[in-house]
């Protein structure tokens, strides 16, 4: 038992001041809830008693700093209730024994707790080696011990957290957790009705001289507790590994009860080999077990047992679960709002909508989003199947909730330009990436803002701008449902390389056309450089969308050299489209650039409104060069001024022997104009110079400035008889003649569709062809859909560029059957087919038929050519 000694006046006047000081500070409460985090005894709560041998430490815990034997105490009062909970996290750095131990009085009548005559306290200390957490009574000088805990659980130096409950029946319960964790196992459970007075809590040391410095603190609290009756909610389930069970509940749960592994089992009977809890909230169960599951294969659990700190227990539930291993592209980055004003009904908030896509729940724990440079955490949320989260900023949540369900994140900002958006797993795996552009915007005055960027098809998911549009939606948007844009828009291209990129004489950049699968895409041994190069030594992947690789070579790449880069292993695209192997390509360190080399082959200026302008580079020369090295400029007719010279790569770019390059500032505009035209030869410039239709003189030059070629554009180098050069591009007619020749320049014929992006132009003269006015292929031909000459092939090679060709198929009387073209503006080498079929659209009788040209050259020259064939039907009986 305590006893107070010392001067019995001395002690008056400490109690006197201790009522007054009470009188004037302290707020009683009916909670406590202290964790020191502000440092301060004075304050909320205010603790009185010895205080200058108290402190609070670095790790903001109460810590005694006694310099001398004795008792040290802090009180604050409480108002108790018939039924109460308290806790207290308490390390001893001794082993405790009669002369060195804590109390902790739950209820006092009496500040010093020396002096209590009513009080209910906690012993931890004691002589002997069986120390337990012990429970008394004290009424007036008759001590109660209610409940004793686990003997020897606290004989020698411990940190543990301790929690007792009381309910308004007078049964009394002692939890704790010997790691100082969360996770409590009930150690003592006794009735005890005598009544709780509303007095005061207190921290009372006695300690010897060497252990005056040994005693510590933390979270402190007490409070009124509801009566309980409900056991734990199961909140989530989910498979976590081949192995793994992870159960959510929605409050601590009693360990020694809960952890019982007869307590689950599979349908089949088989039981978890062992159970494990969460140490921080002790609501969280682990289920491992020998045998791994099925992959995709649903089963069921059986639980039952679950108890929660006050002895709730759950009856027996059985539940469904299913092992589904987390893949690529499973949840998605559905749909992007980075511009919500002005709103067009939806509220003042950027969002991202994420959409599982998958057959399976999917728990986004520990998920991370980033955008741009910002990592935000994701918060821990299951998915199901084909379901959508919306992800905001948290002031901006409850703006949202009434459209689907929310994930709050910290400061999630979108910015209007576009970034790069990535959504990676606990592993860090990248799950989708979207490197979102204003571009994507299929209606140019919805990129001012008020409307989200939407995915169209979920099946093709790296599709990037591609596959997303403006949505169409009233409002702007359709977060948490189903997109308004959403449609069957496959990807049925497979992935190409696009650019291989020397980046130094050891590294090597490889640049794709899309996303591929990142599996074999890291393999070494799928690479193969030749000439004595063999495998390279290592492969790194340099963004998260799996678009490029750089290939750390064994060797050094040697100058003046040409390799062959092989890649013999399959490799396929988010789609599953198969690039067919083995592909090579050819590259070299880039040369110095020299004048002509590169030449400008075919300008579009003047496209018409909503289509793309661009320019189309070609290398002339057998040597590679470094596009990041090659710069365009333009020069206006009407002010002569020349604009700044634009790069055209940010980073580097090889530029191989008789490639052509398309320049253009909306790629996605070009390759919808032009179905056929190669990703591979397309290069978007964000700075694309803009072409002038009143004309202008284009440069390329290098990073000196000095001039490659240059070409003068206008309409007075198109053909005269077009009645519009809207949608007309100008062709360079031959690449190893001067660009400054204005008769080197035509327009693109209308055969070939007035352009020519990243092929040989229309216009373009060989060294070897040889003109032939007008041929017919084959002789005879039969259109019976037999697959042998089942069309008339009729070729017209004119000399000269500017020709116009009318073209009509008569009978043998001489009468007109089919006309096949009228006014034709002709390329060099043109071809056209007969199906056989008569203006009517009917098939044509066998027989003999002439093929009458009118061939128009610029100099006024008409010529008129007639050619006979034979129309041959399948013979019947």
């Amino acid at each position: 038992m305590y006893k107070r000694t010392g001067d019995h006046p001395i002690f008056l006047i400490q109690l006197i001041t201790f009522g007054m000081i009470c009188c004037i500070h302290f707020k009683v409460t009916a909670q406590i809830k202290e964790d020191f985090s502000d440092s301060d005894l004075m304050s909320n709560p205010v603790w009185l008693g010895n205080q200058s041998n108290f402190e609070v430490n670095a790790y903001q815990q109460l810590h005694l700093k006694a310099t001398g034997a004795g008792f040290s105490y802090l009180s604050t009062p409480v108002i108790c209730s018939d039924a109460m909970e308290w806790s207290i996290w308490v390390r001893l750095s001794f082993s405790p024994s009669d002369n060195n131990n804590f109390r902790f009085y739950l209820a006092s009548d009496n500040p010093d707790p020396a002096l209590a005559s009513n009080a209910f306290y906690l012993q931890l200390g004691e002589a002997g080696s069986t120390d337990a957490i012990t429970l008394f009574y004290k009424n007036g000088i008759s001590i109660k011990e209610i409940c004793r805990g686990t003997a020897g659980l606290i004989a020698t130096a411990f940190s543990i957290r301790i929690k007792v409950t009381r309910s308004k029946e007078g049964n009394w319960k002692i939890l704790a957790d010997p790691t100082g964790g969360f996770v409590f196992s009930l150690e003592a459970t006794a009735t005890e009705s005598a009544p709780l007075l509303t007095g005061y809590l207190s921290l009372l040391c006695k300690y010897t001289v060497s252990n005056s410095n040994g005693f510590y603190f933390d979270d402190i609290t007490a409070q009124s507790s509801a009566i309980d009756i409900t056991p734990p909610l199961l909140t989530a389930a989910t498979v976590t590994e081949r192995n793994q069970i992870e159960l959510s509940y929605n409050e601590p749960l009693e360990k020694s009860a809960s952890l019982q592994i007869s307590n689950f089992k599979l349908t089949n009977g088989i039981h978890p080999k062992s159970v494990e809890t969460d140490v921080q909230t002790a609501s969280i169960i682990w289920l491992n077990f020998d045998q791994p599951f099925l992959l995709d294969q649903p089963f069921n659990l059986i639980i039952q047992g679950i108890s929660d700190l006050v002895g709730n227990k759950t009856s027996e539930k059985e539940i469904p679960l299913v092992y589904h291993q987390l893949q690529s592209n499973d949840i998605l980055i559905n749909e992007i709002m980075a511009n919500p004003i002005p709103s067009n009904g939806l509220p003042d908030a950027e969002y991202i909508e994420l959409y599982n896509r998958s057959a399976f729940p999917i728990r986004l724990n520990n998920w991370s989003l980033t955008i741009g440079k910002s990592k935000l955490r994701l918060p821990d949320s299951i998915i199901t199947a084909h379901e959508y989260r919306i992800v905001a900023a948290e002031n901006n949540i409850a703006k949202l909730t009434k459209y689907g369900k929310t994930l709050a994140v910290k400061n999630l900002s979108l910015p209007n330009e576009g970034t790069l958006v990535v959504i990676k797993n606990i592993s860090n795996q990248v799950i989708h990436a979207v490197n979102y552009d204003p571009s994507w915007h299929t209606v140019l005055t919805k990129k001012a803002g008020g409307w989200s960027l939407e995915m169209i098809d979920p099946l093709n998911p790296c599709g990037e701008g591609e596959n997303f549009r403006s949505s169409t939606d009233p409002a702007g948007g359709t977060p948490g449902k189903i997109n308004a844009v959403n449609t069957v828009h496959p990807d049925k291209d497979a992935p190409q390389i696009m650019n291989i990129y020397p980046i130094d004489s050891l590294h090597i950049k490889i640049v794709f056309t899309e996303t591929v699968d990142s599996i074999h895409l890291l393999n070494p041994s799928a690479y193969l450089l030749e000439p004595l190069v063999g495998n390279p030594e290592n492969v790194i992947s340099t963004n998260p969308l799996y678009q490029s690789i750089i290939l750390e070579l064994k060797s050094p790449l040697l100058k003046k050299t040409r390799y062959t880069l092989t890649l013999n292993t399959v490799l396929k695209d988010c789609s599953g489209n198969l690039l067919s192997v083995p592909v090579q390509s050819t590259f070299a360190l880039p040369s110095l650039l020299q004048s002509n080399g590169i030449v400008i082959n075919e300008i579009m200026y003047d496209p018409g409104e909503g289509k793309a302008e661009f320019i189309e580079l070609y290398n002339r020369s057998s040597d590679f060069y470094d596009l990041h090295k090659i710069y365009v400029s333009v020069e206006k007719t009407t002010s002569g001024a020349k604009k700044q010279k634009i790069s055209l790569s940010e980073s580097g770019m090889l530029f191989s022997p008789s490639q052509y390059i398309v320049l253009t500032a909306d790629k996605k505009q070009l390759l919808t104009q032009f179905p056929l035209l190669s990703k591979a030869s397309v290069v978007e410039l964000k700075s694309f110079p803009a072409l002038s239709n009143e004309g202008g003189t284009l440069f390329i030059t290098d990073s000196l400035g000095l001039n490659i070629d240059k070409a003068l554009f206008n309409n007075d180098l198109h053909f005269p008889l077009l009645r519009s050069t809207t949608g007309v591009s100008l062709e360079r007619i031959n690449t190893e003649v001067s660009s400054d020749s204005k008769s080197n320049w035509h327009s693109a014929s209308e055969a070939a569709g007035f352009s020519t992006p990243g092929k040989i132009n229309s216009q373009h003269i060989s060294q070897n062809i040889s003109p032939t006015l007008l041929t017919l292929e084959p002789e005879m031909f039969s259109p019976d859909n037999d697959g042998i000459d089942d069309n008339l092939i009729i070729r017209c090679n004119p000399e000269k560029q500017g020709c116009m060709l009318t073209l009509v198929i008569f009978d043998s009387n001489g009468r007109p059957v089919r006309k096949l073209l009228t006014n034709v503006l002709l390329s060099t080498e043109n071809s056209f087919i007969w199906d056989g079929l008569t203006d009517g659209r009917t098939k044509a009788s066998g027989g003999v038929y002439i093929v009458y040209a009118e061939i128009y050259t610029t100099t006024g020259e008409v010529h008129h050519i007639k050619k006979s064939t034979i129309l041959a039907n399948r013979f019947t009986r």
